[in-house]
């Protein structure tokens, strides 16, 4: 079944037929033949309309085209090469819309210019029936939004050219503190305590011993006998206190050494817990836990 656009192109190619019959019973034209040889108008309409029903555009339009060229332009042909023009011109932008071919297009645009000049040769001006200028306007369009697509395409095209950037390198990790670093840490200060009091221990011991024997020196009730008793009391005081926390910070610290280090070999995770122990005649620390 014809589409209603299709019965009025039969129906406008029927009287264009007809206003051709006519021009070639009334009186000669000037033809010019083209491709193929002898080839006539009233041969090449039917075979455009032939096209056009069958929906092979492309050929519709270059046979009504061709029918364009071979008619003169002067007054006895002035209406049927309007008809004909515009027949081909919607044969051409209706294959593009089909399609998606700019050839259709660029062919019709070549018809429209090829058109133009032959009114301008033969009347001095260019006088477009308003059908003929919509069909004009239709080309201009699609000339712009074809040439919008190429120029997409020709960035896309150059974008898919240009090189990959090369991936940023990966920062280098920060290396992992081993889990027991604290515990070494910690039980290198410890030792460093237990040492200050194990001087303070030995400090303190000689200190007292040289009070000791200059007290015995020195005669009873004499200033010199009450200053060596004040000076082995304060040493006596430092030698127990050096007593009481070299053991307490020397054990906390073996302790944490053994934490820490048993922790850097093995992921298993070891627990102790460092008390410190006193009894009659001694002071230090006891280590309970599991490694």
């Amino acid at each position: 079944m014809r589409t209603t656009s299709s019965r009025f192109a039969g129906l406008v190619s029927g009287l264009v037929a007809g206003s051709v019959a006519t021009a070639l019973v009334l009186g000669p034209v000037q033809v010019v033949h083209a491709e193929p040889p002898g080839t006539t108008v009233d041969e090449l309409f039917p075979y455009g309309q032939e096209k056009f029903d069958a929906e092979e555009f492309g050929e519709a339009g270059d046979a009504w085209a061709k029918a364009v060229r071979l008619l003169p332009e002067d007054k006895k042909n002035a209406s049927t090469r309007q008809t004909l023009v515009n027949l081909a011109l919607d044969a051409y932008m209706r294959g593009y819309k089909a399609k998606d071919d700019r050839s259709f297009v660029d062919s019709a645009k070549t018809l429209l210019d090829d058109y133009e000049k032959s009114l301008q040769d033969a009347h001095g001006a260019v006088e477009l029936t308003p059908e003929v200028a919509d069909a004009k306007q239709k080309i201009e369009d699609a000339l712009v939004e074809i040439k919008a697509k190429e120029d997409e395409a020709a960035r896309l095209a150059a974008e898919a050219a240009k090189p990959e950037p090369e991936p940023e390198p990966e920062p280098e990790p920060e290396p992992k503190s081993k889990p027991g670093t604290g515990f070494i840490i910690g039980g290198a200060v410890a030792l460093g305590l237990g040492a200050g009091g194990v001087g303070l221990l030995v400090a303190g011991l000689l200190g007292s011993k040289s009070a000791q024997t200059d007290y015995d020196a020195a005669l009873p009730g004499t200033t010199e006998r009450d200053s060596a008793q004040k000076r082995g009391e304060t040493m006596n005081a430092l030698a127990i206190t050096g007593g009481v926390l070299a053991p307490i910070f020397i054990g906390a610290g073996v302790a944490l050494l053994i934490i820490g280090i048993k922790k850097n070999k093995t992921p298993k995770t070891a627990s102790a817990m460092v008390v410190p122990t006193f009894g009659p005649g001694y002071a230090g620390v006891g280590l309970s836990g599991r490694f």
